[in-house]
This record gives structure tokens, C-alpha cells and sequence, in this order.
């Protein structure tokens, strides 16, 4: 498997991605209600990971350690695509589908979730399943658009201003990608990831939009069309939809 390095913009080349992913967190929900995972969360202070399902304002938002012990499991509240965690504000913040705008939430003593509250109203993102990430570097949520050839960045301060990276995919088909699937990852030279879920192969792109890497998951790994993976803490995760179990690869 080919792979491609980049320079950081400190001349030093970035760490890049493993090309021999390692499963080293699994975690199956508590709850029944809903199909589509659509997030994985770390907070790290909390030594914690929290998932949501995507769907309805009842389904599960569930936290969880490393070791795949359930910590907390909730009725969500809301209608979530994504979730991210703010460093600054040190709430989780999510988007919901269409109109449904973006909200907040604390912890209770790192244990449950707060009550959500609304931070923004109206459909702030390309389109109504959009699933949204937080690159915390720029300050700014980001989401792939709909036909999954540009990366679509607004300002968490000033959510009207938005900007856009466009994506380059060379040899791959932009039909194998899963449109509800973008990943900030905080490594320089390989900030984005997206989902080839047809060959299972995690792309990553630099912040001019350039693919800078390919990853080729074990075949252990689900796959999905829609929805189903995210990638937090260095780790990638992907989810069966038929055991409801999410499983962490290690990337960086």
C-alpha cells in the first residue's frame, strides 16, 4: 500500500498515519433505540468517550471508558448528527438534522450529561444529515458537503461566515465515499479523513485539500454506507449496526 508523506509547515515531516491499524477499544451501546451511530467522542479530561445515536431526540447518547465500560446512558434530547467536544467553552457541542441548529452540554461530576441548549438555530451546514466535527485549531465546525468534493468550514464564533477547502481524489471515486463521514484528526499534513467504504480505506487530506494518505482497514473493521464511523483520539471507529458495537482503531 502506497502512502504518501507531507511537510509540516515547521519543515519537519508530520507523523503519519499507521498503515497496520490496531484495535484497541470496543464498546457495545446500553441502549436499543436507533441504527445509525453517527459519532465517538474523547473528552480527555474526563478520561471519557461519548456516542450518540443519530435519528431521533430519543434515541441514546451513552459515555464510555476505554476499557468499553459504560459510564452513563440517556435519552439524548435531541436530533444529533455530530458531536465534538470544545476545548475552550469544555462542553460537548453537537449539530441536528436540517433546521435543527447546533447545541451545548456540560457533565454532571463526569458521570451523565446536562440538559442540552441551543447555541444557534437554522440548518448551519450543506445539508440535512450532515455530520459536523470540530477542528479546534481553526475554531471552526467543519462538514463534507453533499457531493463530497469540498470540505465546508464554519466559524463557531460567527457561524454566517464559512469558508471551503476543495478536495483532491485523484484515483478514487467520490461514489465509494460515505457522504455522513468527515474526521478532524489534529495531525499536521493529514487533518481531514474521510471514508472509501466500498475498498475500506480511510483518506486523509492536508488543509489545502490535497490527499496526503490512504489507509487500508482490516477486514475486521464494518463498513458502512451511511453514517457508522468517526474518528476521535487518534483512533478511527467504526460501528455494526447489527451488534450495536463501535470498535477503535488506532491511527496515529
Amino acid at each position: 500500500m502506497a502512502m504518501l508523506l507531507t511537510v509540516s509547515t515547521t519543515g519537519i515531516f508530520a507523523q503519519a498515519p499507521s498503515a497496520t491499524p490496531v484495535l484497541d477499544v470496543q464498546y457495545t451501546m446500553n441502549a436499543f433505540d436507533g441504527t445509525n451511530a453517527s459519532a465517538v467522542v474523547y473528552v480527555a479530561g474526563n478520561e471519557l468517550y461519548v456516542t450518540v445515536i443519530a435519528g431521533n431526540n430519543d434515541f441514546p447518547i451513552e459515555g464510555f471508558r476505554a476499557d468499553g465500560k459504560n459510564v452513563f446512558s440517556t435519552s439524548a434530547g435531541f436530533d444529533y448528527r455530530g458531536l465534538w467536544y470544545n476545548p475552550k467553552t469544555k462542553k460537548m457541542e453537537g449539530n441536528g438534522a436540517g433546521e435543527a441548529g447546533w447545541v451545548t452540554f456540560g457533565f454532571d461530576s463526569g458521570t451523565g450529561v446536562q440538559t442540552s441548549t441551543s447555541i444557534l438555530s437554522g440548518q448551519n451546514q450543506p445539508d440535512f444529515q450532515s455530520v459536523g466535527t470540530f477542528d479546534y485549531r481553526k475554531k471552526a465546525v467543519v462538514f463534507l458537503n453533499a457531493d463530497k468534493d469540498k470540505i465546508v468550514a464554519y466559524s463557531r464564533k460567527k457561524p454566517s461566515k464559512s469558508s471551503s477547502i476543495s478536495l483532491s481524489w485523484g484515483s478514487i471515486s467520490k461514489e465509494n465515499i460515505n457522504p455522513y463521514v468527515l474526521g478532524y484528526t489534529g495531525v499536521s499534513g493529514y487533518e481531514f479523513v474521510c471514508l472509501d467504504y466500498v475498498n475500506a480505506k480511510l483518506v486523509f487530506f492536508n488543509r489545502s485539500g490535497d490527499q496526503t494518505a490512504t489507509v487500508k482497514m482490516p477486514a475486521s473493521a464494518p463498513m458502512n454506507d451511511s453514517f457508522a464511523c468517526s474518528f476521535t483520539n487518534n483512533r478511527a471507529f467504526f460501528y455494526n449496526k447489527d451488534n450495536r458495537t463501535w470498535y477503535g482503531y488506532r491511527i496515529f
